[in-house]
């Protein structure tokens, strides 16, 4: 090469470096471009699947309303049936202490009966 070519092939160098740095530019756009277009199906997919959740967390409270509204009213329900359990029971209990004393003075009268001498039996 000589000293007058330098410039030369400095310039086609620059040239082709040039060229390349529009080509990678092109690229990098369309690059951009569909990132762009990704960005804006994730953005609209977020936003489907925020109102999807959001209709579910509605639907998932007005379900357990309902729960607690029946849980409550079985325990009101058993609240009740606890207190006439125990109403029945307080009112039985001087039956069944009457009954207990007549079987054990039947079972006295048994046992009197069955160690009584034969002749005394009727």
């Amino acid at each position: 090469m000589a000293d007058g070519d330098a410039p030369t092939e400095t310039n086609r160098i620059l040239l082709l470096i040039w060229n390349e740095m529009k080509a990678l530019n092109g690229r990098i756009d369309q690059t951009n471009a569909r990132l762009d277009q990704t960005n804006a199906r994730l953005e609209q997919g977020f936003r489907e699947l925020r109102q999807e959740i959001d209709s579910k967390l509605d639907e998932l409270r007005h379900h357990m309303v309902e729960a607690d509204v029946r849980v409550a009213t079985a325990v009101t329900d058993l609240a009740g049936d606890v207190r006439v359990l125990s109403r029945i029971l307080r009112e039985g209990r001087p039956q069944l202490n009457e009954h207990e004393e007549r079987i054990g003075r039947l079972e006295q009268r048994v046992e009197a009966l069955e160690t009584r001498p034969s002749a005394d039996r009727p």
